[in-house]
């Protein structure tokens, strides 16, 4: 930011910038989210060594910066930073313990979940279950110096649909309930019957991803076919760098419209950025283009370089900001909310499980149906069937 420049004033040259450059079309501008309030910029510019306004700032401005940090998931890198940076001496005392008391938990945490991991892989690995680690347990031990500092609540693994009853199966016997539905949202969580907090949770997906824009763009198979080891994880592989910048930047442009983005899936974008060759990115590019969702990845790497300076080729952004090829209606139908459905009925093996995801969908049961509209009155029953049936006819049997 130059001098007597005012945060908006970037925001907004920015925007125009990237309109007059053909990246965004006017009601892209108009809608342009990349707006950082004080704390996030601070927080930013330690995570990439610029510190120089560090040791200016009050102490309750270091007490929101904290705040902050521990909301968006980025407390333990924003920690090493300071420390590393030789900046901790500006904390106050108590700054200081709470961040260590965090530190502290967030290693025990870790010791924790790895052990989880271990335990569910090898029992999967028993049933000839392949799961792929996905997202941020992924991440944290291919990517982060430290494990400990990618903030994750749960464990992600990637299954194939027809692994669904069998995991359930597997993770029933390694003390593990599920509490919710197994295919209305493409996944399923499996929480600790232990109650112990630790984070040991995992959840189980059988869809890449939950929008059906972006469900199928990376199936199972193509995933495990290209996947690589985790690194000190037995039993363990993740997804090759293309694919995992490619969910990264579909998680990420998935809360685009909400207020719940956080900085550590902008780190996660800001990582793999960093340890992908130009020849690589040109691939993934073109990947991303091919399978539809280029505007999808072009909006999620433009903040990672608005918030962390990340470095995109020239060429990475030549392709995605390229005319989108024309679209079928096979492939347009195939990305929509019927269209999923469709496959969804085709993929899942067995009666059963079709029969299941039609119940969750349209007849959930009474205290689930009386839990999702926050009623305790069963009078309520028959009107809220009603109104579920129709909204899921709505929504499920949609083009969108």
């Amino acid at each position: 930011m130059k001098d007597g420049s005012t945060e908006h004033d970037d925001i907004s040259f920015l925007c125009l910038f990237l309109y007059a450059d053909g990246f965004f079309g006017i009601e892209q501008v108009s809608s342009c989210h990349f707006q950082m309030i004080a704390p996030e910029k601070q927080i930013c510019r330690v995570l990439t060594g610029r510190t120089a306004e560090w040791s200016r700032l009050t102490d309750n401005t270091r007490d929101n910066i904290l705040a902050v940090s521990i909301r968006h998931g980025v407390h333990g890198l924003l920690y090493f930073a300071l420390k590393k940076y030789d900046l901790l001496k500006d904390l106050t005392e108590n700054q200081r313990a709470y961040f260590q008391r965090k530190i502290t938990q967030q290693t025990g945490v870790e010791l924790q979940r790895s052990h989880a991991l271990h335990k569910v892989l090898s029992a999967l690995a028993k049933e000839s279950i392949i799961p792929v680690v996905i997202k941020g347990e992924a991440l944290a031990h291919t990517h982060y110096q430290r494990s400990s500092t990618r903030e994750r609540g749960d464990i992600d693994l990637f299954i194939a649909p027809g692994d669904i009853s069998q995991t359930i199966i597997t993770m029933t016997g390694q003390g593990y309930y599920i509490p919710g539905p197994l295919y209305k949202s493409h996944q399923f969580s499996c929480l600790s019957r232990k109650e112990n907090r630790s984070g040991c949770h995992f959840d189980i997906h059988w869809r890449i991803n939950n929008l059906s824009r972006f469900a199928k763009s990376i199936s199972y198979p193509d995933a495990l076919a290209e996947s690589v080891k985790l690194p000190g994880v037995d039993h363990g592989i993740t997804l090759c760098e293309e694919h995992a910048l490619l969910l990264a930047c579909m998680h990420l442009d998935g809360f685009r419209q909400t207020d719940r983005a956080r900085l550590i899936w902008v780190y996660d974008i800001h990582l793999l950025l960093h340890s992908m060759g130009e020849d690589t990115l040109i691939y993934w590019a073109e990947s991303a283009v091919e399978k539809q969702v280029g505007d999808a990845c072009s909006r999620s790497i433009l903040q990672a370089r608005h918030y962390f300076d990340s470095p995109v080729p020239e060429s990475v952004w030549m392709i995605l900001k390229k005319q989108q090829p024309a679209v079928s209606f096979g492939d347009r139908f195939s990305q929509t909310n019927l269209g999923l459905l469709i496959a969804d009925l085709q993929d899942l093996p067995g009666s059963r499980a079709r029969s299941l995801l039609f119940l969750e969908l349209f007849f959930p049961s009474p205290d689930n149906l009386l839990a999702l509209y926050k009623k305790t009155n069963r009078m309520w029953l028959p009107y809220l069937y009603c109104r579920q049936i129709i909204q899921g006819v709505i929504k499920r049997l949609s083009l969108r």
